[in-house]
């Protein structure tokens, strides 16, 4: 049990770190941004090389690989099109922040549905 609450403490002291350093030090939203983009990328990355490995294991080589490089492609076109419809107004007060926004809950609902249907 104090093997399992040692593990815990230490990966959970990253956040506690992290939040006092912020607390003490300015660090300008550009390199905030830019930490949270690596963060992202890396678990996006994890996630995608362990369900990689069975989906290979499972069905094969190209067809893994056709599934990948098409939802990637699905999902940059999405991406790209919600973005050009409004979504980048989406943190943003006023009357633009509206526009566009229910195309773009829509659109996400329907990728979610089909990139993550269990």
């Amino acid at each position: 049990m104090w093997s399992a609450a040692m593990w815990v403490a230490i990966s959970g002291s990253g956040v506690l770190l992290g939040a006092l350093v912020y607390m003490f030090i300015s660090i300008p939203k550009k390199i905030i941004g830019l930490i949270m983009a690596f963060g992202t990328g890396v678990l996006i990355g994890a996630a995608s090389y362990e369900l990689l490995g069975d989906a290979v294991k499972d069905g094969g080589i190209t067809p893994t690989s056709i599934g990948f490089v098409s939802g990637a492609l699905v999902f940059t076109i999405f991406d790209y099109v919600v973005s050009k419809r409004g979504a980048f107004h989406r943190k943003r007060s006023g009357h633009k922040a509206a526009e566009g926004g229910g195309l773009a809950i829509f659109v996400g609902m329907i990728m979610d549905a089909i990139l993550n249907p269990l």
